[in-house]
């Protein structure tokens, strides 16, 4: 850190190039955030999306809600860099604790990313258990399909030479 006249901070083009760039990979996540919902549902921006697996109804009924959770098992919301606690960095040494003018405050930021990548690792987890819960259901669900169908098939399809064979008596 250079320091000006009566011990203004100094912020080199370098750090302000970096802070530049660090603002604009927090907006395209929040972009790629925002642009990752399919048929109007996006999990990302904490949308609940319910899984029904039979037609029952009431205590019979087998589903499954889809949703971003906090560990104690409330909504997580939207996960975007406000959720995550990533600030935006200040682009000029203004002295607050998100300019990069030093070393200390960009450890600060450094700690914050960790913890972000470790919120969107736990948030992936939760959505990769309930996927492979719904392929194991998609799974038993085809090969219960595909034995109905191969038991229908036996029960209805006549062989050919047999009743031939039958016809002639």
């Amino acid at each position: 850190t250079n320091t000006l006249t009566a011990g203004t901070p100094y912020l080199s083009s370098t750090r302000q190039n970096s802070a530049n760039q660090y603002n604009t990979l927090l907006d395209q996540l929040d972009k790629i955030i925002k642009d990752s919902g399919y048929n109007g549902t996006n999990l990302l921006t904490g949308d609940k999306m319910k899984l029904i697996f039979n037609e029952k109804t009431g205590a019979a009924a087998s589903t499954v809600d889809v949703q971003t959770t906090n560990p104690d098992g409330s909504a997580f919301g939207s996960l975007n860099a406000t959720s995550l606690k990533l600030s935006r960095a200040a682009t000029t040494a203004n002295g607050s604790s998100t300019d990069f003018s030093n070393n200390d405050n960009l450890d600060n930021m450094a700690d914050a990313l960790t913890n972000a990548i470790a919120t969107i690792e736990t948030q992936s987890s939760q959505l990769g258990t309930t996927l492979a819960l719904t392929q194991t259901r998609e799974d038993f669900t085809k090969q219960i399909i595909d034995v109905l169908k191969t038991g229908s098939a036996k029960l209805t399809d006549a062989d050919m030479n047999e009743e031939a064979a039958n016809s002639q008596d």
